[in-house]
């Protein structure tokens, strides 16, 4: 009887057992599934976030490296503008020299006019010195003021830049057709480093 009861017990205790046990094995399961589950979907969310922050932050460089684009081309353009108003201004004030020595020499010969205005043009330097001015005569096709003296006295038609582009004739156009206006060359400003700088003129008939 006693054996019996203990059986009995036993299994009441296996029936009560054994739904525990599973229970807790398909919490494990479930748990394990779960954290797979969740650590998969975290991985991808990671990637994911990583991938959206380099795309911001690609977007964000690729931003402000076109707004210190568009800050470099406004202040060439600006510094462009600037020249030329600063050189337009320098070539008015020899313009107003050429007049004034004519002006004030009535009596005085063509020849002895175009010497005062040689030695009084070829002698002023602007912009730290970078700056000066040069006088041709395309009715006689002779250059009257350069500050290179191999250049003076002599027909520079047919003087070309470092680019093999013609430098005079376009002078002579905006003069003739315009009365004045800009001109752009290259030329090699020193002859140890070879290099050729863009030029800007201002030309004006006077």
């Amino acid at each position: 009887m006693l054996n019996k009861v203990s059986r009995e017990d036993r299994i009441k205790r296996n029936i009560f057992i054994l739904p525990i046990f599973s229970i807790v094995v398909l919490s494990i399961v479930i748990y394990s599934v779960l954290a797979i589950y969740i650590n998969n979907f975290k991985d991808k969310e990671i990637k994911k976030l990583k991938q959206n922050l380099i795309n911001r932050q690609k977007k964000i460089a690729k931003n402000r490296i076109q707004e210190l684009i568009d800050e470099i081309k406004r202040e060439i353009k600006d510094l462009n503008e600037n020249t030329e108003k600063f050189l337009k201004l320098r070539i008015k004030e020899a313009s107003s020299i050429i007049d004034n020595v004519i002006q004030n020499n009535p009596n005085r010969s063509e020849k002895d006019i175009k010497k005062i205005i040689k030695e009084v043009l070829s002698a002023i330097r602007y912009n730290n010195g970078r700056g000066y001015y040069y006088v041709y005569d395309y009715k006689t096709k002779i250059m009257l003021v350069h500050p290179l003296k191999k250049y003076v006295g002599f027909n520079l038609k047919y003087l070309k830049d470092k680019k093999g582009n013609l430098i005079v004739p376009p002078f002579i156009e905006i003069a003739q057709k315009y009365g004045e206006g800009y001109s752009r060359y290259w030329w090699q400003k020193n002859s140890k480093d070879g290099k050729s700088y863009e030029k800007l003129t201002f030309v004006k008939n006077n």
